[in-house]
């Protein structure tokens, strides 16, 4: 829901500001787009929207819209806030501007597109698909400072509230009439609250969509949460803990979500709170410092009536009244009792230098002081022969004209020392070169030694190269020799070995058969019995030769094997 537009303050009201914070206003530009859409045989008009389209009026980055101008102002100004009147050459009130700088528009403003997007982001070319238009409005806002404004716009919320409840109206009643003449109060407390509650606002931005109403919303809640009479109550027994503190806490909780909670509840991390330092520099361009002033004069007066000037007298000579600093370059802006403590450490008071009595910035000591002071201790050019005399930095001249004979005096002292020095130098150098030439010739002749001796080696290596050479060689035809000789004795005794069992064989044969045929002969059983010792013993004869025959081929195989060379030979 948008609040009514704030009712213009009265003269004393504005009378009030003007000495809180002399010369103190902040001005900004609203943006705020009209749209429309196109329909054969009716052209662009607002009327043309669609059902489902939202209202002509529209903010960026926002879902919200209005159907009328005064509904778009009302939700697009903050408490405090109003519009300014701007006249042309001829007199007549400029409200709204025509102003497409950052939108691709044609010349009249217009940007084109398919759909409406919250960013408007659109082209210059109408037609075609292109069948929804929009353009950026412009319009400034001031504030003219001071808590009275806050106050006042809080009153024109409880008056129209005032309709539903006569106990909210009576409420802001009291409200304004407890509110002292005098609004000033200790700046450094208001800046430090200040900032606290931009944090709060921007914290509470975190959990809503980011667009001018919701901060206008944000604002308005803030200034209730401000007004209330039963914050008082609340927190009148929290102990030690600040009570703008505790309602900020609330103000920003009461902005949370189910997800928030819940994640915090279960001790997570809430996943909007990495956003929050650029928030906070978003909320910052837009809560400039005047306002957060006058926010937190308001919190002061509720919280600590003891940092706020409590004299009910109009004209008065009021100790937290704000004062600029008078030092020349600066800006710092204090509360008139702080303002002698600032003079103690403002860096742009001149203060006289403790040598020249010139008066300096305080910043700008140490440098005078090593560079522009002309009771400077300098150097003369002359200190490097000999000379002690350290002038001030104005009687150098003075000096160098004065001492003028004694610095040639110390220069031909010094001419005569470097002649000296020279000639022990260059014997010095003679005694070097002698010893480089000696130690050139040694080195010469180590290299031609070095030679040599590498030439030495050349040829033992060849010479090695050959016998290993020769060497291998040698071996090959003894191990070729001894091959062949093997080979030769092997045959000799396969051939041998070959008869000898052929012998054996054939006579084994020849026995067997003279058994069998005797055994023919004698068919009794007695006379076989009586051979059979015989039989027996012709058997283990030929069983001992055939394992002489094993034995012997075993032996040529194991001779083979010893025959051959081993490898590498």
């Amino acid at each position: 829901s948008s609040h009514p537009p704030a009712r213009p303050p009265s003269r004393r009201a504005h009378t009030l500001a003007r000495k809180a914070s002399p010369g103190a206003m902040a001005t900004q530009d609203v943006e705020l787009f009209v749209c429309e859409r196109w329909k054969p045989m009716c052209g662009w008009s607002e009327g043309n929207l669609l059902p489902t389209d939202r209202s002509a009026y529209r903010v960026r980055n926002s879902k919200k819209s209005f159907r009328t101008l005064a509904e778009a102002e009302s939700a697009l100004l903050a408490p405090g806030w109003e519009w300014e009147e701007v006249k042309d050459e001829g007199g007549q009130v400029l409200v709204w501007q025509v102003d497409s700088r950052g939108q691709q528009a044609d010349g009249d403003g217009w940007s084109y597109s398919m759909n409406f997007s919250s960013k408007f982001e659109g082209s210059h070319k109408g037609g075609g698909i292109n069948v929804v238009r929009w353009r950026r409005m412009v319009r400034t806002q001031f504030f003219p400072g001071g808590a009275n404004s806050l106050i006042a716009h809080h009153g024109d919320m409880m008056r129209t509230k005032s309709s539903k409840s006569s106990k909210s109206s009576n409420a802001e009643i009291n409200f304004e009439e407890k509110a002292p003449i005098c609004q000033n109060v200790d700046l450094e407390a208001a800046g430090r609250i200040g900032c606290w509650l931009m944090e709060a606002v921007a914290a509470a931005s975190l959990h809503d969509e980011w667009c001018e109403t919701s901060l206008v919303q944000l604002k308005s809640k803030l200034l209730e949460r401000l007004s209330e009479e039963k914050v008082l109550v609340k927190n009148s027994s929290v102990g030690e803990k600040d009570p703008v503190q505790v309602l900020i806490s609330s103000y920003v909780s009461s902005h949370r979500g189910v997800t928030t909670r819940m994640a915090e509840a279960f001790q997570k991390s809430d996943p909007e709170e990495a956003n929050l330092a650029t928030r906070i520099q978003e909320v910052h361009a837009r809560f400039p410092s005047v306002e957060r002033e006058a926010y937190a004069v308001l919190a002061i007066r509720r919280f600590h009536p003891e940092l706020g000037c409590c004299n009910v007298e109009e004209d008065h000579e009021c100790e937290f009244r704000p004062v600029l600093c008078p030092h020349e370059g600066c800006t710092e802006r204090c509360s008139a009792k702080a303002l002698q403590a600032h003079d103690q450490i403002c860096p742009n008071k001149r203060l006289p230098c403790g040598k020249c009595g010139e008066e300096v910035r305080r910043n700008e000591h140490l440098v005078h002081g090593l560079k522009a002071c002309p009771e400077r201790e300098a150097s003369c050019c002359f200190r490097g022969i000999g000379c002690q005399v350290v002038p001030a930095h104005k009687d150098l001249d003075k000096h160098l004209e004065d001492s003028t004979q004694g610095h040639l005096m110390l220069l031909m002292k010094t001419m005569i020392e470097q002649q000296d020095m020279a000639q022990a130098l260059a014997s010095r150098v003679a005694e070097l070169e002698a010893t480089c030439a000696q130690m050139n010739s040694a080195r010469e002749a180590e290299l031609r030694a070095a030679a040599a001796l590498s030439a030495l080696v050349v040829g033992l290596e060849a010479k090695m190269v050959m016998v290993e050479k020769k060497a291998a060689q040698d071996v090959k035809a003894a191990s070729d020799k001894a091959a062949e000789e093997l080979k030769k004795r092997t045959e000799v005794v396969e051939k041998e070995a070959k008869k000898r069992i052929e012998a054996i064989e054939k006579s084994h044969k020849t026995e067997t058969g003279s058994l069998r045929s005797e055994l023919s002969k004698h068919g009794s059983a007695h006379a076989k019995t009586a051979d059979l010792s015989s039989l027996r013993s012709d058997f283990q004869s030929l069983k001992s030769s055939l394992e002489t025959r094993e034995r012997i081929e075993s032996r040529m195989s194991s001779s083979d094997s010893v025959s051959a060379p081993p490898d590498g030979l």
